[in-house]
């Protein structure tokens, strides 16, 4: 591969860009639904998580996959659709109301995605015995009382 010319940083780049593309797919249902705030977030959570199945080796070789200024070529903003999720939920009740959305977005994501990160990459938890407790503690977390 050195011989060919490809570098870590070039195939890094290739991974996080297919990663981020594969995020944007994933993730355009639920922006294109009529659920509600709520019911997108909860289903944006469940979606992080069966990307990061996806991706698992580059998920647990970094902390800073999901962050901006990656060497990919694809520069997305991964909290974006979840703070229009909390956004939507808080305004539509689905949601508890207070705090700001962009911080309650980002707990979210991070809480989400790390917690099931380490449960499947470290304790091998199966993927869907994760995805449903580590979601489901976050969402009751955030629902109203």
């Amino acid at each position: 591969m050195w011989r060919q010319g490809v570098t870590l940083e070039s195939l890094l780049a290739v991974l996080l860009d297919d990663m981020a593309d594969d995020f944007r797919r994933s993730l355009w249902p639920l922006l294109n639904s009529d659920l509600t705030g709520g019911a997108r977030l909860e289903g944006g959570l469940a979606a992080l998580c069966e990307l990061i199945d996806r991706h698992l080796p580059l998920v647990l070789a970094s902390d800073t996959v999901f962050h901006q200024g990656d060497p990919g070529q694809r520069q997305i903003n991964y909290l974006e659709p979840y703070r229009r999720f909390v956004r939507e939920g808080q305004a539509d009740g689905s949601l508890a109301k207070g705090g700001e959305a962009g911080e309650i977005a980002e707990l979210a994501f991070n809480a989400v995605a790390w917690t099931y990160t380490h449960l499947r990459g470290r304790h091998s938890w199966a993927a869907g015995r994760a995805r449903e407790r580590v979601v489901r503690l976050v969402m009751d977390g955030l629902s109203p009382r």
